[in-house]
């Protein structure tokens, strides 16, 4: 029993031995909403059309094997009636062939349009990131949700538009030579 009741006190000791001094740290949580952010940032505006007129002009470089492809298919279904078994399997063979050039074209493409998107994409959220940490310290807030992550906040610690004018302005005060046609 002695034992016990040196121990607690030992423990108890020891517990008000130890003083700590706890520093109150105030958060100030902000919010913004990324997708509003990106459909009015000039520059993602301007990449967004850049790589759709990009995808338009690979896609047509399968016009071509398409239009070889239809007019295989028809001279079979023309010649078909009076064709042997072999003649057959050479017009069947062409269209695999081409089939087959169409269908690595079309993976040539997507590796080339993913790899821009990719870059492009790289470059607006490196822009975001950066508008977001500045504005934040400015501001004086040390945690910043995405707007999805978020039940309910005051209107005040909505980022997003001072967001949206600093990237815009950043982007029109920014000297440029065309920097989209040339990506």
């Amino acid at each position: 029993m002695k034992r016990i009741i040196l121990a607690l006190l030992f423990v108890a000791a020891a517990a008000f031995g130890q003083t700590e001094i706890k520093q109150q740290v105030l958060v100030r949580v902000g919010y913004i909403d990324i997708s509003k952010i990106l459909s009015k940032y000039i520059l993602a505006q301007r990449y967004h059309e850049l790589y759709e007129k990009l995808k338009d002009e690979e896609m047509q470089a399968l016009a071509p094997l398409e239009e070889s492809l239809e007019n295989a298919l028809y001279e079979l279904k023309l010649k078909e009636p009076s064709l042997d078994t072999d003649e057959m399997k050479g017009y069947w063979a062409k269209v695999v062939k081409i089939r087959r050039n169409i269908d690595i074209k079309k993976r040539e493409i997507e590796i080339v349009l993913k790899r821009k998107e990719n870059k492009l994409n790289e470059e607006i959220l490196k822009n975001i990131h950066n508008a977001i940490n500045e504005i934040s310290l400015k501001k004086g807030f040390n945690l910043i949700l995405e707007k999805k992550q978020v039940f309910f906040a005051a209107p005040e610690v909505d980022l997003s538009d001072l967001i949206i004018e600093k990237l815009n302005s950043d982007y029109l005060n920014t000297p440029r030579a065309e920097e989209t046609e040339g990506q």
